[in-house]
């Protein structure tokens, strides 16, 4: 896995069984836009349903604010019924 003080050890990654999505941007100089593609793949490989997005242009500190985002994670939390 990518190597960060905040980055997840790869086994615990593989550990992860609950529903995971990650939002990234591609200008996002605080956390490596690689250690999220680490992170995506181990989901992948465990089967865990996952999505990755990455957004164009976005810093680190945007994400948060991007409405496209926003309505990504109430629909993923509608669809695994965390909300109704």
């Amino acid at each position: 896995m990518s190597s960060g003080p905040n980055s997840t050890r790869p086994d615990a990654a593989a550990l992860i069984t609950t529903p995971y999505q990650l939002h990234h941007g591609d200008a996002d100089t605080v956390v490596p836009l690689s250690q999220d593609q680490t992170l995506n793949a181990i989901l992948a490989a465990s089967a865990t349903p996952h999505e990755l997005h990455v957004y164009a242009s976005h810093a680190h500190d945007q994400i948060p604010f991007d409405a496209t985002m926003l309505s990504r994670v109430r629909t993923w939390y509608r669809q695994y019924g965390v909300i109704p």
